[in-house]
């Protein structure tokens, strides 16, 4: 179904869209048209306290949901907070291959993923096998409790530290000239915008998963 994004919003459209989406597991078309919705809402100058909570689910849904939780049990990690990497990384987009060759759901490179897999004990490992959500996901998730092992709990660090990288974040943020300041004040000295700018995402929409579920 094509919608122009100037349609004016018709909620029982929008809705039958994503009872399909949902139904067929289709996690980035949801998120997809969630996000059209909220613009939407937003451009006929309503507040977003105005989208029902069908429409806040389908921009932050439970997606791979029996994977994930399983996988953050095992690890002993929040499996909002996989979600949240796996939202902002892919869109739950399962094909998709960054600039830096990062693989699918939650980006991983096959360097990293050969690495993992030898923490785990799996031998025989392939890239081509990060293209599996069972896979990537669990993968994803190992490599989220060793961050967050590595930097003693914190979230913030952590999600930094996944997409500018465990060394950045040591050099520049535990161990650079802003060491003693409160975590978020260190981080935000990262001299890498796009980091300053990921774990903030991440952590927002770790409040909204927070909230809706």
């Amino acid at each position: 179904v094509k919608m122009k994004d100037q349609y004016q919003a018709n909620l029982s459209l929008y809705k039958a869209i994503i009872d399909l989406c949902s139904k067929h597991n289709d996690y980035n078309q949801l998120v997809s048209y969630g996000e059209r919705l909220s613009r939407q809402i937003s451009e006929a100058d309503k507040p977003l306290t105005d989208m029902p909570k069908w429409g806040w689910q389908a921009l932050y849904p439970l997606a791979y949901e029996a994977q994930v939780k399983k996988n953050a049990t095992k690890f002993g990690i929040d499996y909002k907070w996989v979600l949240s990497i796996m939202r902002e990384e892919s869109h739950f987009k399962e094909d998709i291959l960054s600039r830096s060759n990062a693989m699918s759901l939650m980006q991983i490179l096959p360097s990293t993923g050969k690495w993992i897999a030898g923490k785990l004990g799996e031998k025989g490992f392939k890239k081509d096998m990060l293209w599996k959500p069972e896979v990537n996901i669990r993968y994803g998730s190992w490599y989220l409790k060793y961050l967050s092992d590595l930097f003693n709990g914190d979230m913030f660090l952590a999600s930094a530290s996944y997409n500018g990288g465990q060394g950045n974040i040591q050099r520049k943020v535990e161990a650079g000239p802003y060491a003693k300041k409160p975590v978020l004040d260190r981080l935000d000295k990262v001299p890498m915008q796009e980091t300053r700018d990921y774990y903030k995402k991440v952590m927002g929409t770790h409040w909204v998963y927070t909230r809706l579920y």
